[in-house]
């Protein structure tokens, strides 16, 4: 049985193998991508969801070319748009520091913020070094930080 599938950098292929049996799977590059710098968009919830329902992403852009018109999307568990933000550009990385930028939701009366997930790229516009951060489910919480300042 052949199956052909999608596959983009960092994508995991999830693969149920029958036991005891020789296994040939075969992978081909069907189109390279041309040697470019890229963006690398990355979502996070910046602080917990108020009481209000109002919630607050961060996007990082990691890459080392500029994301424009880069598309942030608050969706339902179930696959429905609630919100959609988009930012006019995010710069690349060029020094050490982050770039980040806040957008800002408020959550539809009735949802749970555990059931909705921050999408950045929603629709895959941006070639990205890495697309399996875009995604964010906010019953995570708020991440720790990824570096801590240094004690005075």
């Amino acid at each position: 049985q052949s199956k052909e599938v999608e596959l983009r950098r960092f994508t995991p292929l999830l693969l149920t193998l029958p036991a005891r049996q020789t296994l040939w799977v075969e992978l081909s590059l069907l189109a390279a991508r041309p040697k470019a710098l890229r963006p690398d968009l990355a979502v996070t919830l910046a602080k917990p969801v108020g009481s209000d329902g109002r919630l607050v992403a961060h996007v990082h852009n990691l890459g080392c070319a500029a994301a424009p018109n880069a598309t942030v999307r608050l969706m339902a568990s179930d696959g429905r748009k609630l919100a959609e933000s988009t930012l006019a550009e995010l710069p690349g990385l060029t020094t050490f520091e982050p770039q980040i930028k806040e957008v800002q939701f408020s959550l539809p009366p009735g949802v749970k913020a555990e059931e909705c997930a921050l999408v950045a790229d929603p629709d895959h516009k941006l070639d990205e070094v890495n697309e399996s951060n875009n995604r964010y489910e906010l019953a995570h919480g708020v991440p720790p930080p990824a570096e801590t300042p240094p004690k005075k």
